[in-house]
């Protein structure tokens, strides 16, 4: 309902609490509250006037509890405040809870509070309508000018020195609720808080005279005004608004942030963001180690295999080299595979026995074994996916969309032994006896594989207006965002390391007489391990003039113009790898 104009008189709250016991009425255990309706819900009262609110107790089942004692308190006693008996007067224009107490237990209603005739509220006529020599009301205002002191008070006469100063002398005294900005540049940052409004445009050397021509610049970081959990009618008017361009890496440049709030109202503005900064480039990925090199063989015994690398994924181990002939008629033992199977290189196989089909022959030759195959390369890891262009809210911040890792490679695989040597045959006096053959090299292990590189890291998004979860309302205002910055680029996957070298075959013995064992075949190499891959370059930091998240409504009037910057560029990869995609860019996105 409409109440009546009350002289103005700003009243501060009276918080009484009594202790008071609620019977259910035939002298058993006190009734249990277990909700309160407070009446009327909502109700609209002008600046100075009065509402008379009421509370009813009811316990589970919705019975009235009678004789109950309430609290009454007001959720902003800068719009409103409420006495012990639950009579609320409005202060300055805005809406705000009554709230009733009382064992634990709050109900609440809305309280509606509307400008009077008596109050002056800044206007876009400049009109001094209360007759206190200014536009506005002064006796709800803090001052501010470039020539004040934080340690004045905040009057016309000792103006404070920083608007943030203003709105925390404000916000300390229930009585005031306007901040008064005159000319000149502020280099802060400015915090909003519930319910206190900020109004450029005064010049205090012309005794607070107000116009278009007095241009106040809040000149901030890299976020030049916020606004968290505004949830009364908070004004922000004739202000030059200017966010510094942000060089830390994919950092956000914006002018005005709100997240949370509702009933915010942003007039005559011209904001101008900075550019967001450019994302880092993704790290390399490390080398992968060298395999290791098989042993060279012996008479008659062949060389190990090169051991696995081991790492997040080991590299395949060499095969053994296989041991020379001693004995006749035999042929060379068979190299070992090297590992894993499919893949490793195949053991050579060991060298024929000379003497078959005639078991009988002597002073021959052994023959060699053969060599061992070489393991196969590991595979190259798959390149990181590139950022896109939209990047995300994280945490309440938009967030550049990073480019994706590479994969780790794959190892090289296992290089098989070489074959043994055969032995060969001497005649010593009446005996026919063995010349040995010589053992295979051991193959070479495979190399570890390179890993991936990281992806590149998000520009940093450029935003006039930056809306999360809030509810505003922009009126003649000029929105300007700076261009996003460019995504990172991705970094190069890491080389595989070199599978390791087969080991030699030995020669075969000799005897004075000239006659050999069959040499040893060569183990083979071990494969390389495969590359990792590249990192995928990111998104480029968007521009928009007005960006709105989570659930918001944006109101604007025909009179706001927008002007987006330039998306960033994406980051670029390295041949073969996954380029980013640019930023994007609007007057707004909604």
């Amino acid at each position: 309902m409409f109440r009546a104009l009350a002289p103005l008189v700003l009243l501060f709250t009276l918080t009484l609490t009594f202790t008071t016991a609620a019977c259910d009425g035939d002298g058993g255990e006190p009734a249990i509250i277990a909700s309160i309706d407070v009446t009327p819900d909502p109700d609209t009262v002008q600046a100075g006037g009065t509402a008379q609110f009421a509370a009813t107790a009811r316990d589970a089942s919705g019975n009235i509890i009678f004789g109950v004692t309430f609290t009454w308190i007001s959720g902003s006693n800068a719009i409103a405040t409420v006495d012990a008996s639950g009579l609320a007067t409005g202060v300055v224009a805005g809406s705000t809870e009554i709230r009733a107490t009382a064992d634990g237990i709050t109900g609440s209603a809305v309280l509606v509070v509307i400008p009077n005739n008596n109050t002056d509220a800044p206007d876009d006529g400049f009109v001094d309508a209360n007759g206190d020599g200014i536009d506005g009301d002064a006796s709800v205002a803090i001052f501010v000018a470039t020539s004040g002191d934080d340690a004045n008070p905040g009057t016309r006469a000792e103006p404070k020195r920083t608007i943030a100063a203003a709105i925390a002398a404000a916000q300390a005294d229930a009585g005031k609720s306007h901040v008064y900005v005159s000319s000149g540049t502020y280099s802060e940052s400015v915090e909003l808080v519930d319910a206190i409004s900020l109004y450029g445009g005064y010049d205090a050397a012309s005794d607070w005279a107000r116009s278009l021509s007095n241009v106040a610049t809040i000149d901030g970081d890299t976020i030049a005004v916020k606004g968290v959990g505004i949830q009364s009618l908070t004004f922000v008017d004739l202000f030059t608004i200017q966010s510094a361009n942000n060089t830390r890496s994919g950092g956000n440049s914006t002018g005005v942030h709100l997240a949370s709030s509702s009933m915010v109202r942003l007039r005559n503005l011209t904001i101008t963001a900075g550019n967001g900064g450019s994302g880092a480039t993704g790290n390399d990925g490390a080398q992968g180690a060298l395999g290791l090199a098989g042993q060279d063989g012996a008479i008659p015994t062949g060389g190990a295999g090169g051991d696995t690398v081991t790492g997040v994924m080991p590299s395949g181990k060499g095969g053994d080299g296989g041991n020379g002939a001693d004995v006749f008629p035999a042929a060379g033992g068979t190299g070992g595979d090297g590992l894993p199977q499919p893949g490793g290189g195949l053991g050579g196989a060991g060298g024929p026995d000379p003497a078959a089909g005639d078991p009988d022959a002597c002073d021959i030759n052994g023959l060699p074994g053969d060599i061992g195959g070489v393991g196969g390369y590991g595979l190259a890891g798959i390149p990181g996916g590139g950022g896109n262009g939209q990047g995300s809210v994280v945490s309440g911040y938009w967030r550049g969309s990073p480019g994706l890792d590479g994969a780790i490679g794959s190892p090289g695989f296992g290089g098989g032994g070489g074959g043994g040597g055969s032995a060969g045959r001497e005649m010593t006096a009446t005996v026919c006896q063995p010349v040995f053959g010589g053992g295979g090299g051991g193959g070479g292990s495979g190399g570890q594989a390179g890993e991936g590189a990281q992806g590149g890291q998000g520009g940093g998004g450029s935003f006039g207006i930056f809306v999360l979860d809030t509810s505003v309302q922009i009126e003649r205002s000029d929105v300007t965002a700076g261009d996003g910055g460019d995504g990172g680029g991705g970094g190069t996957g890491g080389t595989g390391g070199t599978g390791g070298s087969g080991g030699l075959g030995s020669n075969g013995d000799m005897t004075q007489g000239g006659l050999m064992g069959g040499r040893g075949g060569d183990g083979g190499d071990g494969g390389s391990g495969g590359d990792g891959g590249h990192g995928g370059g990111a998104g480029g930091g968007i521009s928009f003039a007005i960006y709105q998240a989570g659930t918001s409504t944006v109101s604007l009037d025909g009179a706001t113009t927008l002007t987006a910057g330039s998306g960033g560029a994406g980051g670029t990869a390295p041949m073969g790898g996954n380029n980013g995609q640019a930023g994007n860019s609007g007057d707004k996105n909604f």
